[in-house]
């Protein structure tokens, strides 16, 4: 890096580069899972529910509560839910 370039650390580029999830926040929905299996949810129903929940306070999961970063979450999820 040249002394013109500037850096930013990950955490504030993250932050102006469209948001990203909370680190780990899909992890800390594994046990989660696992009950909400055992007690006969489906994908499709446990998905509502995250997704209520990520709208009704999207910045406990994402720095931006992006729809994006929803997906995404989704997404992780979804291949929790099937391993």
């Amino acid at each position: 890096m040249n002394k013109k370039e500037k850096a930013l650390a990950d955490e504030l580029l993250n932050m102006v580069n469209g948001g990203a999830l909370r680190p780990d926040i899909a992890e800390h929905h594994k046990g989660a899972i696992e009950c909400f299996k055992k007690w006969g949810y489906t994908w499709e129903r446990f998905k509502e529910m995250v997704t209520r929940c990520y709208r009704g306070d999207p910045y406990t999961y994402s720095t931006t509560g992006s729809e994006e970063d929803l997906q995404e979450l989704l997404s992780q999820l979804d291949e929790m839910w099937n391993n």
